[in-house]
């Protein structure tokens, strides 16, 4: 059931992709956005299909270290690992495990790619 506070939204879900307290065309706008694809994004999905099993962490790594050598636009350097979470949650990605990473222990999820996210590629 849509939320009447909530802003108008192209999505079926009604997800808000904005903040709440955005204007409608902002939530408009981020759900046209999510509409497609952008190159990090499919950079990831390129990532985690040739080296899967893969943790967040070394997404960050490998596409620090593929970017220049591929001609890729660089990157915040977290945000291979954001990206990924992003996909996941879009069914793009699958968390296959988790495991503790080596700098800080808490458990980090490890990507495969789902049949969605091979017909993208």
């Amino acid at each position: 059931m849509t939320d009447p506070s909530l802003p108008p939204m192209l999505w079926d879900d009604d997800t808000p992709r904005a903040r709440s307290t955005d204007p409608a065309t902002s939530h408009l706008a981020a759900d046209v956005s999510q509409a497609g694809l952008k190159e990090a994004k499919l950079r990831v999905l390129e990532l985690v299909r040739v080296h899967q099993p893969v943790a967040g962490s070394h997404l960050n790594e490998i596409y620090r270290v593929e970017a220049p050598r591929c001609g890729w636009k660089p990157l915040a350097y977290d945000s291979p690992r954001k990206r990924a979470s992003e996909l996941a949650a879009d069914g793009y990605l699958e968390i296959v495990d988790r495991s503790t990473s080596d700098g800080n222990h808490l458990p980090e999820a490890i990507y495969g790619l789902t049949e969605k996210g091979r017909a993208v590629l």
